[in-house]
């Protein structure tokens, strides 16, 4: 596999870690993947948060018709830290100019109300 398919996964893990202490949705800003345009994070989200809100193995896709980019998100664990709940949910994104696939896990667990980036412990 070609080096250049790991950078972007690379880029994206550094963002993430400077951005652990902030909200869910200011770390979604961060995300930055070649190809990968603002309403494609926005439908990765939307997706994100649909199934999490659902059983464990719940999946939904997303496409933007005006990228050519598409993905899915799946709940993949529920778990508890620090009594918070927190979730993982997958997400497999395939970018349509480039014709690569990327995934991506997040973890988050809600603190005072809000969705944070979490690394298991």
């Amino acid at each position: 596999m070609p080096l250049s398919r790991y950078i972007p996964a690379a880029s994206l893990a550094i963002a993430l870690v400077a951005a652990l202490a902030m909200p869910a949705s200011a770390q979604w800003k961060r995300l930055s993947i070649k190809g990968l345009e603002q309403t494609d994070i926005d439908m990765m989200r939307a997706a994100g948060r649909a199934v999490g809100e659902e059983e464990v193995g719940a999946e939904t896709s997303w496409k933007n018709s005006a990228t050519q980019n598409d993905g899915r998100a799946k709940l993949v664990e529920r778990d508890e830290q620090d009594g918070m709940p927190c979730r993982i949910i997958a997400h497999r994104v395939h970018i349509g100019q480039t014709d690569e696939t990327v995934d991506l896990s997040f973890r988050t667990c809600r603190k005072d109300g809000k969705w944070l980036l979490a690394p298991k412990e």
